[in-house]
């Protein structure tokens, strides 16, 4: 049966969510401001484009269908409306708990929202950057927001990925700022200074060589994204970052493909336990979306609206 949305926004005539005026307005659609969750039955139509869903467990995207075990997502704006839809495993089915904004604390939180209301037979954390160079910083509050999750049958956790490369360390960022031809900026509001540059480089290591070590002494899966999609060079920045945090849509088949490759053997094992029977089978891992660069034309004028 399909969900009755109690809550429909459209914009008409059509606004440009990304312009500043616009994008508090477009969050407030479907997000609850106080709380920072997003608003269960929600649909925002842009003129006659529905830009953004949420089901009725208040999570981006369509309704979980059937009865196939679930993969969780849970992150902030890295893995919200990016990579995660385009993950597949066969025999299950993805749900994508990200929101835009959400610290450490929030993202396990809504993992405990969900836990007892999903099947979940695997759980995907990319935690994201806002307790990395600012906030609550340190492995004293890192590991004990981490050691909350405990009662998936398969846990990975996913390195915070980084736009800069240790040649910004020495010529900063203000050449790729400046190009016109390919719009960058550094990240938020934060000025682009060599100290800050530096700052972002250390905590995405001190983050990232943490998370290897807990993932080793948990047992769990280690996903380290920022290898994976590290730009090629300095000058190369901009074709795969928006900002030195967020990675552009070239990267998203890449990510998604790997973070197949990296949970399905598990999954799949967990699979055989028949709490989680699934109602598919064929193999681990199913037809993923392929992008390239061409296909990400335009896309700096439409990504993510409140950035």
């Amino acid at each position: 049966m399909a969900p009755a949305y109690n809550r429909k926004v459209t914009y008409d005539p059509p606004i440009n969510f990304k312009q500043r005026e616009h994008e508090t307005l477009f969050i407030s659609s479907y997000m609850d401001i106080i709380t920072g969750q997003l608003v269960p039955n929600t649909q925002v139509y842009n003129g006659s484009e529905l830009a953004i869903n949420i089901n009725s467990l208040g999570c981006v995207g369509g309704e979980l269908a059937g009865s196939n075990p679930v993969i969780g997502f849970f992150g902030d704006s890295g893995s919200f409306m990016t990579w995660p839809e385009k993950v597949c495993v066969s025999g299950t089915q993805n749900l994508n708990a990200s929101v835009e904004g959400h610290s450490i604390d929030q993202v396990v939180g809504q993992y405990l929202r969900l836990k007892d209301q999903v099947n979940f037979i695997g759980g995907v954390f990319y935690t994201g950057w806002h307790n990395i160079i600012y906030g609550k910083t340190g492995s004293d509050y890192w590991r004990p927001q981490l050691e909350k999750i405990d009662d998936i049958e398969v846990i990975a956790h996913c390195t915070a990925h980084c736009g800069l490369t240790e040649e910004c360390l020495v010529r900063g960022m203000e050449e790729l700022i400046s190009d016109p031809k390919r719009p960058f900026i550094f990240f938020g509001d934060i000025e682009p200074t060599m100290a800050n540059v530096i700052a972002a480089y250390d905590g995405i290591r001190r983050f990232n060589s943490f998370l290897h070590e807990f993932c080793e002494e948990r047992g769990r899966i280690f996903i380290d994204l920022d290898t994976l999609i590290k730009p090629p060079s300095y000058g190369e920045i901009p074709d795969y970052y928006w900002d030195i945090c967020h990675t552009l849509p070239v990267n998203f088949p890449k990510i998604a493909l790997h973070v197949t490759e990296m949970i399905g053997p598990a999954i799949t094992e967990a699979l055989g336990n028949t709490d989680h029977a699934s109602s598919s089978g064929g193999s681990v891992i199913g037809q993923i979306d392929r992008v390239g660069k061409a296909d990400t034309e335009g896309f700096r004028t439409s990504i993510y609206p409140i950035w």
